[in-house]
């Protein structure tokens, strides 16, 4: 008949109450259980400048209520949770010989791990030392992400190629910096008060109601963080099919077939979030990917992963000129897919638990920036970007959408364009030209004034208008205004 309040030791010893990442801190509440010996909290203490005060209020008839301390050696807090053994067989590793029966009880814990003041360590758990600062640096660098996304966006509006799959990663960055500024806003109340979110939490037949104020910060940019997620791998699902590159409808069977996979993900996303409420042990778990519906999660992405091979292979048969776009697309891809469920088995299995949890949140953030910096930079309207996707314009799409087709080009299967008109053809004007807005943001393309290509002719009295030209991009090949003037000396 023990109370357990669990000291987990790693190189230092931890005590807390876990969520879907283990919190540090202040603890207040009450313990109800038929239990004789109940998990109750656990911390990551600093070996030297970790501090323990408690404080425990209970009736006189409940006996003696012993408050017993686990390190995580293999001997003591893995040897006795969750096991068949009698509480004097689990305190028999700490040489405890009290118990009662039952517990019922009100509890105050307060950890630290550093001098009053110390912003960065007195409220935190060791495995979160880095976490705030982590948050607070991709803060900023979504920040300065979305202003360059802004610019791009407004250009791309101007030239009506500001496609549905552009908008959509534009949604999915905002959700990244929306949700990552929520997780600050959570760890920053925390490394102020030592407080965290407040919830009813069971771990088994124990209920421990945790006395604070409605904080939902830390809940609401998880789900931000797993929407932005969500839309990105549709984005680059969508990217791999043509979507907006190659045609502007997806074949009935390929919608069929994505929009099942994408109900199966967020279904999956949704059910993690319920799980961790009801289901995660804060005894065992420590992130979210050390759970059932953490592997399920990676299982999916994978799957998404050789969808994505497939279907870039399949467009890139089709359309070979768009390998400018679809190989560089391909490999960022893949590594996006690949790399965050092969680290999060790695770091299961060979990153230190007093670490762990800080290393996978910047690990994970810093893949989800780079999957984003690419994508911006593969469809920047730069005039040297030779990667840029889109040739077909919003309105030509909205044409196709009615009438079926528009020159060569169907809803189902656009024309074949390598990004620039053949120079061998009548065609030498073309119809987007950078504005002057444009021209003093990109300052670093290659001016050119345009000269009229008709040898046969003489040029009189014409205006040149200054463009930019990169080759293989609709961005702007060279333009020019004819104000008055007349062939001369046809030959």
């Amino acid at each position: 008949m023990r109370l357990l309040f669990t000291l987990l030791y790693w190189e230092s010893v931890i005590v807390g109450f876990s969520n879907r990442f283990c919190s540090c801190k202040y603890v207040e509440g009450t313990l109800k259980t038929n239990q004789n010996w109940a998990f109750l909290a656990r911390f990551c203490f600093l070996s030297e400048e970790g501090q323990f005060e408690y404080v425990i209020d209970y009736k006189e008839d409940q006996g003696d209520i012993n408050l017993l301390l686990y390190y995580d050696t293999d001997d003591q807090w893995p040897a006795v949770y969750k096991s068949a053994k009698t509480c004097e067989e689990r305190e028999a590793v700490l040489n405890v010989q009290q118990n009662q029966l039952g517990i019922d009880l009100n509890y105050q814990l307060l950890m630290t791990n550093g001098p009053p003041g110390d912003y960065w360590r007195e409220h935190f758990s060791a495995d979160e030392f880095y976490i705030l600062p982590i948050l607070m640096g991709f803060s900023i660098a979504y920040s300065f992400l979305m202003l360059g996304i802004t610019v791009c966006s407004l250009e791309l509006k101007q030239r009506q190629l500001l496609h549905t799959t552009y908008k959509i990663f534009v949604l999915s960055c905002v959700l990244q910096l929306l949700g990552i500024l929520l997780m600050s806003i959570a760890y920053l109340k925390m490394a102020v008060s030592g407080r965290e979110s407040p919830k009813t939490k069971r771990v088994g037949k124990n209920r421990i109601d945790q006395q604070f104020p409605p904080t939902n910060q830390r809940l609401s940019g998880n789900m931000l963080l797993g929407a932005s997620e969500t839309c990105y791998l549709l984005l680059l699902l969508l990217l791999a099919k043509g979507f907006t590159i190659t045609r502007g409808r997806l074949p009935l069977k390929g919608t069929v077939k994505l929009t099942i996979f994408m109900c199966v993900y967020v279904t999956t996303y949704l059910t993690i979030f319920v799980y961790e409420a009801v289901v995660f042990d804060p005894g065992e778990v420590l992130y979210l990917y050390e759970s059932p519906a953490g592997y399920s999660l990676i299982t999916l992405r994978l799957c998404g992963w050789a969808m994505f091979i497939y279907s870039t292979v399949f467009t890139l048969k089709r359309y070979p000129e768009k390998s400018n776009f679809y190989y560089p697309f391909n490999i960022f891809g893949t590594i996006w897919f690949v790399a965050g469920p092969a680290f999060v088995l790695s770091a299961n299995a060979y990153i230190d638990k007093w670490v762990r949890e800080s290393v996978v949140y910047a690990v994970l953030l810093f893949i989800a920036f780079g999957g984003h910096l690419m994508f911006l930079i593969l469809t920047m309207p730069s005039v040297a970007n030779k990667n840029f996707p889109y040739h077909v314009r919003t309105t030509q799409i909205g044409i196709m959408e009615v009438i079926g087709t528009a020159g060569t080009s169907s809803i189902e299967q656009f024309g074949h364009h390598a990004y620039e008109p053949s120079l061998g053809g009548r065609e030498h004007t073309v119809i987007i030209p950078l504005t002057r807005r444009t021209e003093e943001i990109f300052e670093g393309g290659q001016c050119v004034i345009a000269k009229p290509q008709f040898p046969r002719f003489a040029l009189q009295g014409c205006t040149i208008r200054r463009g930019f030209h990169g080759r293989k991009s609709p961005n702007c090949p060279t333009t020019w205004t004819w104000t008055m003037g007349k062939l001369l000396g046809m030959l």
